[in-house]
């Protein structure tokens, strides 16, 4: 945000009136850039898709700064020889596009056995969709109560595997979870984005359902 003040000796601007305003800087030396159209905006956070070779795909958070033609300065979360992808059909956001990625599913009657989630199954929470998924821990943020989950392919949104951050729900326990740790995983819908709701160790799950 910025306060702008105006000279007004003929008093042209009056109170309450809405104006475009352009702000020009000077040129910059050593400043990444990407093509307008491969950054995502949710509202609540800025990300890019970094493809990582081989199919893999990789989310991840960036700041953004000044915005110039098609293009948009990167502050950090890019490093130069990154691959963007800015293909308009592959980029889904995990908080701010899935839900017309849901729409695509068909709906599921029984959603009482929502423990012993399969891979890319769907079911109906109490907050909206549910998905269900399998992956692996690649880093914990116990503060802010986030995961980054290595996690394979997830049919009922349309994902192919790729490494993302997830919020937990505030009752969802974390104090056990490890790095490296295969995990099965629930995400439900709230407000446009999909948080952690339950969240096992895989082979323990595997487990439980052989006895």
């Amino acid at each position: 945000k910025v306060r702008l003040r105006f000279d007004n000796p003929e008093e042209r601007l009056k109170p309450n009136m809405y104006a475009n305003v352009k702000i020009y800087g000077g040129a910059k030396e050593n400043t990444i850039v990407i093509p307008l159209e491969g950054l995502i905006r949710t509202g609540r956070d800025e990300r890019v898709i970094i493809s990582l070779g081989d199919g893999k795909f990789e989310a991840r958070d960036v700041v953004a700064g000044i915005e110039s033609g098609d293009y948009v300065e990167i502050l950090s979360g890019v490093e130069e020889g990154d691959q963007i992808v800015i293909s308009a059909q592959f980029l889904i956001d995990s908080e701010a596009s899935m839900r017309a990625s849901l729409t695509r599913m068909s709906p599921v009657e029984d959603a009482s056995d929502m423990d012993k989630p399969a891979d890319g199954s769907s079911t109906t929470s109490a907050t909206g969709k549910s998905v269900s998924g399998n992956g692996v821990i690649k880093q914990i943020d116990r503060e802010n109560r986030k995961l980054t989950l290595q996690h394979d392919a997830i049919e009922a949104l349309g994902w192919p595997a790729m490494t993302m951050d997830f919020t937990l729900m505030d009752d969802v326990a974390m104090d056990a979870l490890t790095i490296d740790e295969k995990v099965m995983f629930q995400l439900d819908e709230q407000d446009d984005r999909y948080l952690i709701s339950a969240i096992h160790n895989a082979d323990a799950m595997k487990m439980t359902e052989q006895e």
